[in-house]
């Protein structure tokens, strides 16, 4: 999911034990609020790829529970990937790892996953 309303990137609590990933431990008492206004812990930070449209991007990621989405994508990497989104044409640019522009249609992205998160 794309977010410009989150300040931050963050995946679901259950991926990290799915995958195994590394999760490197936030305090105790970290906490995010989403969508909803509910106020939901940070369990840690860990490192992702995502390939779009056969292209691969590194995102750091907070930890989250409780989260609508398994993969959101805010405002920390829509400016680092200088996104571009165009509501009428229904398309979104991304820079990958390599500074080469991704484009999908947003529409297609609906009907199938072409955001897949794989481990590094």
């Amino acid at each position: 999911m794309i977010d410009t309303g989150a300040n931050f990137s963050a995946i679901n609590s259950l991926i990290p034990q799915k995958f195994k990933l590394n999760v490197q431990k936030s305090p105790s008492n970290a906490c995010a609020t989403v969508g909803d206004g509910f106020q939901t812990p940070i369990f840690g930070s860990t490192r992702i790829s995502l390939s779009f449209n056969g292209h691969n991007f590194s995102v750091d990621c907070a930890v989250i529970g409780n989260l609508p989405s398994p993969i959101i994508l805010g405002m920390d990497q829509l400016v680092k990937r200088k996104a571009m989104i165009n509501l009428q044409q229904e398309k979104i640019t991304l820079l990958d790892d390599n500074h080469v522009r991704s484009e999908e249609h947003t529409s297609e992205l609906q009907s199938h996953s072409d955001l897949v998160c794989r481990l590094l």
